[in-house]
């Protein structure tokens, strides 16, 4: 509690709002991120993954079981350089290279793998790496371990759940689990996300659970409010073991696949100066 930093006592993760209403991401924390299909699931995984290593170098590992490691390196050098596709300056993208080669980041993206290699492997990156965060993108993909029979299909989720809580206490590190939930969402208006909706369960385990939900997606172009739903985006924590649950508004930024609060997705004001121009103290351009 003493060292908690703008009341937040565990990890930051970059969006203050956010960070603030889960207490970031505290000791062997199970967190799952849930989202539809293009909601922005993983991109919210690696914003947090970002802010972390870079930012905290904090120690992380990232198991990506659905794209190749040079997929979520492509994704990362956007979303660090703020690089727009469509618009890509070679200095912008070999500064942001070398901000990740230099983070303690780890990515692994063996096809195959079931909880008991996982956890093989963060015992090793443990040891050699002091690692402290796991991602696992995603959990679908996520093989239950063979040595166990299930009669049902949630119990066989449910049980990959609490085997990664029961790695997450053995390693001391805290896991944060990507999740597809089902097409439910999408059979209700508005198709806002509920916990129900996580495909063939597994929240039982979890310490925090983090849905994200993106109207304009769903071609809704504005809030009940009137606000235009162009960029922008909720983060429905609707699960916290510890804690409060709630929304927290926050923006989608297409161009960088990023999710981040509204001050850092807004471009700030030109301002005329007088003086003489002065170089930023901060060289990370996030």
């Amino acid at each position: 509690l003493h060292e908690s930093q703008d009341g937040i006592g565990g990890i930051e993760i970059g969006m203050p709002p956010l960070g603030r209403q889960m207490n970031g991401i505290e000791d062997e924390d199970l967190i799952i991120i849930g989202g539809r299909t293009s909601q922005g699931k993983t991109s919210l995984a690696l914003s947090w993954l970002k802010s972390h290593t870079i930012r905290q170098e904090v120690p992380a590992a990232y198991f990506a079981l659905e794209g190749s490691g040079a997929e979520i390196t492509k994704r990362l050098i956007r979303m660090v350089g703020r690089i727009d596709p469509d618009d890509v300056q070679e200095g912008d993208v070999d500064r942001a290279t070398e901000l990740i080669d230099d983070a303690p980041l780890f990515i692994d993206d063996s096809v195959s793998a079931d909880v008991p290699q996982v956890e093989s492997r963060v015992r090793q990156l443990k040891i050699d790496h002091e690692v402290q965060v796991v991602y696992i993108d995603y959990l679908q993909l996520l093989k239950a371990d063979p040595s166990q029979d299930y009669d049902k299909k949630n119990d066989r989720v449910t049980a990959k759940v609490r085997d990664l809580k029961k790695m997450a206490r053995k390693c001391n590190v805290s896991v944060v689990l990507v999740a597809q939930l089902n097409r439910g969402v999408e059979g209700r208006t508005p198709p806002e996300p509920r916990l129900s909706d996580l495909r063939e369960g597994g929240e039982d385990p979890a310490d925090k659970v983090a849905l994200v939900y993106r109207p304009e997606h769903y071609g809704i172009t504005d809030l009940e409010d009137g606000t235009s739903t162009e960029g922008y985006g909720e983060v429905r924590l609707v699960k916290h073991r510890d804690g409060p649950t709630g929304d927290v508004s926050l923006a989608f930024v297409k161009q960088y696949s990023m999710w981040a609060t509204q001050a850092e997705a807004d471009p700030p004001e030109p301002q005329e100066t007088t003086g003489p121009d002065l170089e930023p103290d901060d060289d990370m351009p996030f």
